[in-house]
């Protein structure tokens, strides 16, 4: 699942639950908790406690991710 598609699907169930995500920081270190390993590893160092700062970088990580796994499936195809 793409950050943008758990995003969405955790801002709509986060309406059925709104004592978990009542506070901001709790907010953001849940959305963080729910997402794919190997993007929770790119941004969880940086201790973004801001939902929407989060957000954004973890846009930015998965795409990073994808850009460099297309990156070496272009170079093992190369070989």
């Amino acid at each position: 699942m793409s950050v943008m598609e758990y995003e969405a699907a955790f801002t709509a169930l986060s309406d059925y639950a709104r004592h978990l995500v009542a506070d901001p920081r709790e907010k953001a270190k849940k959305f963080e908790d729910g997402l794919r390993k190997d993007i929770q590893k790119q941004t969880n160092v940086m201790r973004i406690y801001d939902y929407a700062k989060l957000y954004q970088r973890e846009l930015i990580a998965e795409q990073n991710i994808n850009e460099d796994r297309e990156w070496h499936e272009k170079t093992k195809a190369s070989l």
